[in-house]
């Protein structure tokens, strides 16, 4: 016995995988944005400190990036990043933390 598809059953499913594409397509442009951004912030601290001669610390906790300035710790930037999973490295400052010094980033 043939079965037959019902004009009805391939709109739902032509709706259903343009809806999943989509969410897909926004989540990732989402990814894209912050990343874009976080790539900004972190180039304007390496600028800062090439061009001032500072010592920052930039810090991840959650989804919570800080940008410290190394002799007072005094905050002195901060971003939150919804996007933002796992930063997965250890330094000798402590988990997640990195220092930007005037010529380089270093995770000491």
């Amino acid at each position: 016995m043939k079965k037959k598809i019902s004009i009805k059953n391939i709109i739902i499913a032509t709706s259903l995988l343009t809806t999943l594409a989509l969410l897909v397509f926004f989540d990732y442009q989402r990814v894209q944005k912050d990343f874009r951004n976080l790539k900004a912030q972190l180039t304007e601290i390496r600028l800062e400190t090439l061009t001032k001669n500072k010592y920052m610390i930039v810090k991840f906790k959650g989804k919570e990036m800080s940008v410290k300035d190394f002799r007072t710790d005094k905050i002195l930037d901060s971003m939150n990043i919804s996007t933002l999973n796992d930063v997965m490295h250890d330094t000798k400052l402590g988990q997640n933390r990195g220092v930007q010094i005037s010529h380089c980033f270093a995770k000491l």
